[in-house]
């Protein structure tokens, strides 16, 4: 975890770090902590 409560978070800190791609930082991050929350492995879709 990034420390944030939550991925959108996060985003609405960092989001002028990825300005032309912060669906797929978006998308990553929710795959990521889903895997995270889960327990296995998910990849995301690709675009």
């Amino acid at each position: 975890m990034l420390g944030h409560e939550d991925a959108a978070t996060t985003l609405r800190h960092y989001a002028s770090l990825f300005p032309d791609d912060l669906s797929d930082v978006a998308r990553r991050m929710n795959a990521k902590a889903r895997t995270a929350r889960d327990g296995r492995s998910q990849r995301p879709k690709a675009a």
